[in-house]
């Protein structure tokens, strides 16, 4: 009982909260949290306001290709190698992370590029993942330096994959929008006849939406992490730890859970073609029963598969605006919450003193 009573008013807490920060109330006053930290909290959501900014050129067409001649030479370098796909994608994410290091982040200069250079490892990574075999996936992993929890689990990848397609799907990535990233990678998972099934229409959608939570995670360690103030480190490391867990787990997974939309996508966009394969089971049969026989097959291409995202999940078109945005709101949140229970500490001990002195004004009488 008392348990269902402490996860019931922590609910509550929680609903008061965000209709508080839904209200746009101002920060408790008198002021509740000591100076330092309250200073902390304005710098934090100053800070973030501007970060969401800079994510917003994950969705937007980058006029310029700074990248350019680091996938030229990622190009040449796996030209004369046997497994030209697993050189390219390895030498073009080393390219990408020693890119990254040289970056000037101190004021907001090269952030844009941070953000798309981040993207850019990340799809490459994820494109190891489904197209590569294990070991040659995790060498790329290695020389990307992502931690293995953030792969992709994604199987089925297209028996052959063309060197020229990777390569557009590469550049798409660097500097494209969702419409031209979408185009690329569905190049990648195409038939013959230029159509998509309905698990590659899902798989493509993966491809895009699934790196942009751990890049913007990256991003933010790079961007918004050392400009925090470095004196409160315990306050540091929770906040970049919260904001990992919401950008790259939290919202892609859970809040929006974009495994189920890319299905929804894919079902309920139009469809090009159907072919059915296999013959009618017998009617009563084991396989009747079972739901075997005749199975049905949809194809889309990926004017359709685009035309679906804009028509059903629009918000999968602005994703690193809105995942950016999601972190800003959880973190006020957070802070409201922080307020509401310092008040709440505050009043237990102001009621407690009175306990005692009205107990003390009882013995001593």
């Amino acid at each position: 009982m008392l348990v269902f009573v402490r996860r019931a008013m922590r609910c509550r807490a929680v609903v008061l909260v965000q209709a508080r920060h839904r209200s746009g109330r101002a920060w408790h006053e008198p002021p509740v949290l000591w100076p330092s930290t309250a200073a902390f909290r304005d710098e934090e959501l100053r800070i973030l306001g501007e970060f969401v900014d800079v994510a917003a050129a994950m969705d937007d067409r980058q006029d310029s290709d700074a990248t350019g001649e680091l996938l030229a030479a990622a190009v040449a370098e796996a030209a004369g190698h046997e497994d030209q796909t697993t050189a390219l994608l390895g030498g073009w994410v080393e390219r990408l992370t020693a890119a990254e290091t040289a970056l000037d982040v101190g004021e907001w200069a090269d952030a844009t590029a941070c953000v798309r250079l981040a993207l850019a490892r990340r799809y490459a990574t994820h494109l190891a993942a489904s197209l590569l075999p294990a070991d040659a996936a995790r060498s790329v992993a290695r020389r990307a330096g992502t931690p293995t929890r953030w792969w992709p689990i994604e199987t089925a990848p297209p028996a052959t994959v063309q060197f020229d397609k990777v390569e557009a799907a590469l550049r798409a990535s660097t500097r494209g929008d969702l419409a031209q990233r979408l185009v690329a990678h569905c190049a990648i998972e195409e038939d013959d006849d230029g159509l998509l099934d309905t698990a590659a229409a899902v798989r493509t959608v993966l491809a895009l939406a699934m790196p942009v939570g751990p890049a913007l995670a990256d991003a933010h360690d790079r961007l918004v992490s050392p400009r925090l103030p470095q004196r409160a480190k315990r306050r540091v490391r929770r906040q970049k730890r919260d904001a990992r867990h919401v950008l790259a787990t939290t919202y892609p997974f859970h809040r929006l859970d974009i495994r189920t939309k890319a299905r929804c996508v894919a079902d309920w966009a139009d469809k090009a073609k159907t072919k059915q394969f296999g013959e009618p089971a017998p009617l009563f049969s084991a396989a009747w029963l079972l739901g075997r026989g005749v199975r049905t097959v949809t194809y889309l291409d990926s004017d359709q598969l685009a035309h679906g995202i804009k028509e059903f999940f629009p918000e999968l078109l602005t994703l690193g605006r809105t995942s950016a945005r999601n972190l800003l709101d959880r973190r006020t949140e957070h802070w409201f919450a922080v307020e509401e229970n310092r008040t709440t500490q505050y009043a237990v001990a102001a009621f407690c003193v009175g306990c005692g002195l009205i107990d003390f004004a009882i013995i001593e009488a």
